[in-house]
């Protein structure tokens, strides 16, 4: 696996794709406006009665509403980040010259819930199930050792077996715990092989631990580097508004004032953040579809 040429397609290659650009302008956009939408929305319900005296009964009532609001408006969002997540992995396939299955109702609905079955595939083991033996037996041994250390004040013996399984059962949750890490590192591009196989779940998530054998290392590294980079970036463009926000706690605290979750100030400074927040998932989609790329 070229490692360079990995990295130089993630984080630099997708600035010469149109539609990359296009879907990546109107995720900030969404990320933005909702950033703004929630607090506005709070703001509105609720002006200065939670922050200045105590809730009226209409302000609790309205919290019921913010919620299913607030819900709805999270599941719409999401609904339209995994579409442009979609169309971003479709481009950057197309740039590989692949050519991607088409969407249709299904297979997007299928898309919808790759990331879950993904998960429960990497945390249940489902391609190495001698390894699930180890949860199965941490959870035995927390069970076994909860029960002896109840029952330890009329048996001391049974309060240290208790111990020592209650150890145990840590030990093993904690290399179940790099289990799981290691099969999701696996499945890493299982996604990106939906979209460019258009073939099922199950048969990607297999492609993806097969293309995978040998390569995790080497996954990881490109990941962590990444990963840095991406944290990095995101903290300095978060700082202007940290620091504001800070500012205005210490002054709050002082000479009393409102929370900055509703200041505009505090909200606009956090605008590159949330354009940095779409720039993340267009370069971890590129990044994805490097890796399917040189391991196909």
């Amino acid at each position: 696996m070229d490692f360079g040429k990995v990295l130089k397609f993630g984080l630099f290659e997708w600035f010469s794709n149109k539609t990359t650009l296009k879907f990546g302008v109107i995720l900030s956009v969404i990320l933005i406006a909702f950033s703004f939408i929630l607090p506005l929305m709070v703001q509105g319900l609720f002006p200065g009665s939670l922050v200045s005296k105590e809730p009226t009964f209409e302000d609790i009532f309205n919290i019921g509403g913010l919620f299913i609001v607030a819900f709805i408006i999270g599941i719409i969002t999401t609904i339209i980040v995994f579409f442009i997540q979609y169309k971003i992995i479709s481009a950057a396939l197309t740039q590989k010259k692949y050519k991607p299955a088409p969407l249709d109702f299904g297979r997007f609905v299928k898309f919808l819930f790759y990331s879950l079955i993904e998960s429960l595939a990497a945390v249940f083991c489902i391609y190495e199930l001698k390894y699930l033996a180890v949860g199965i037996v941490s959870l035995i041994l927390f069970i076994l050792g909860g029960v002896l250390v109840i029952f330890a004040s009329t048996n001391f013996i049974l309060g240290i077996i208790g111990a020592l399984f209650l150890v145990l059962s840590v030990i093993l949750a904690l290399a179940y715990f790099v289990i799981i890490i290691y099969n999701s590192y696996r499945l890493m591009v299982s996604t990106v092989a939906f979209v460019a196989s258009g073939k099922g779940i199950f048969e990607t998530l297999k492609m993806s631990w097969d293309m995978t054998k040998g390569n995790v290392l080497m996954i990881f590294l490109v990941m962590l580097v990444v990963g840095i980079i991406i944290s990095s970036i995101s903290f300095t463009v978060s700082m202007p508004a940290m620091f504001y926000g800070m500012g205005v706690g210490i002054v709050s605290s002082i000479f009393g004032g409102t929370s900055t979750a509703f200041d505009p100030i505090y909200l606009t400074l956090l605008i590159p953040a949330q354009i940095f927040a779409a720039i993340g998932v267009i370069v971890s989609s590129y990044v994805l579809v490097a890796l399917y790329d040189e391991m196909n």
